[in-house]
């Protein structure tokens, strides 16, 4: 007669099974899900390119801005006319009627021009906050902006310089970085 098999070696085919059932499910609702597919889209009125730009994404109710929609908003990045040089050029995407739009109307202080710099939507404030990149000369910058953008009672952006408390922690200056505003 054959030894008696343990209750680990018979429990083994019965869970390899639910394994494989499992997998297969998986599967097969992967394979229902809708991803998302990249495709070029047409835009008019379109800026040259910008090695280094900045770029944060803004979606609005009539409620928080006054004007309802989603925009893409660019600023500075490298000009590519010989030596790369920065620029502080702003431009605004309507994703509605994929037309953009240089900003020269904002109000306010314009920032550096840098290149590599983050600029990252809060938004509950309805800002972009740009930090660090560096400028022409490839120094590194740490300055914080905002980039107030628009409220119910305006549409024309305002730039800031944001003014920390005396002995406030901040990070070193930096480029080619990435932020994430956290709520």
């Amino acid at each position: 007669p054959m030894p008696a098999a343990s209750s680990a070696a018979r429990m083994r085919p019965r869970g390899m099974r639910a394994l494989l059932a499992l997998s297969a499910l998986c599967a097969g609702l992967a394979s229902a899900q809708q991803y998302v597919v990249f495709s070029e889209a047409n835009t008019t009125n379109t800026p040259s390119a910008r090695a280094l730009a900045s770029y944060a994404l803004q979606t609005t109710t009539l409620e928080e801005t006054g004007a309802l929609g989603t925009f893409v908003w660019r600023f500075g990045g490298a000009l590519a006319t010989g030596a790369e040089r920065a620029t502080d050029e702003l431009f605004m995407l309507d994703m509605q009627t994929m037309r953009w739009r240089e900003r020269n109307d904002v109000a306010g202080d314009t920032p550096t021009a840098r290149r590599g710099a983050s600029l990252s939507f809060a938004p509950a404030a309805s800002t972009a906050f740009l930090f660090g990149g560096e400028n022409a000369q490839q120094t590194k910058l740490g300055e914080l902006d905002a980039l107030i953008l628009g409220s119910s009672t305006s549409d024309t952006p305002l730039w800031q310089r944001v003014a920390l408390a005396a002995g406030t922690a901040t990070p070193p200056a930096r480029t080619e970085h990435t932020a994430t505003v956290v709520t």
